[in-house]
């Protein structure tokens, strides 16, 4: 089923008229957190071109989705929730499209996400978009004085790349 909306869909940077909505659809939140999202994004120093949506023009936002680049040629993506088989396949051709653009940006490596162990709905856009299951995360932790030890933790999350 396609949206009835005029014109093709298609997957870009979220323009500034469109960044509150993006950032409520990749969220799943409402107004409030998608505003301190974005503020929060602007001062980690985010580029405003790595947060992208889909849809069909003067449509509603379809899927949202986020690129965050690393040092060594590697970068996370991001996608919102999805309720149904529609935004499923919305989300996964938005990450065909994040896919491409980091490919034409050059010296990407590796495009990797990271999704919730117990929740294998999360991973079906990633799965449909030909990323391929790595590893199941154990344990993760981050070396300081804040972060005390811990004992052997559940599954916390999947790798996909």
């Amino acid at each position: 089923m396609t949206p009835a909306h005029a014109g093709p869909i298609t997957s870009g940077p979220a323009r500034a008229a469109l960044r509150l909505a993006a950032a409520e659809r990749l969220l799943g939140r409402r107004h409030a957190d998608a505003v301190w999202f974005l503020r929060r994004l602007e001062d980690e120093g985010w580029r405003a071109d790595d947060l992208w949506c889909r849809r069909a023009p003067d449509g509603p936002v379809l899927a949202a989705g986020l690129i965050s680049e690393h040092a060594g040629r590697t970068a996370s993506l991001t996608v919102g929730a999805c309720r149904d088989p529609q935004q499923v396949r919305q989300a996964a051709d938005l990450l065909n499209d994040m896919v491409a653009e980091l490919a034409r940006r050059g010296e990407l490596q590796l495009a990797q996400a990271m999704t919730p162990a117990e929740d294998a709905q999360a991973a079906e856009p990633f799965m449909q978009a030909g990323f391929t299951e790595l590893a199941v995360l154990a344990c993760m932790e981050r070396p300081n004085s804040r972060n005390a030890r811990s004992p052997a933790l559940p599954e916390i999350g999947r790798a996909h790349v």
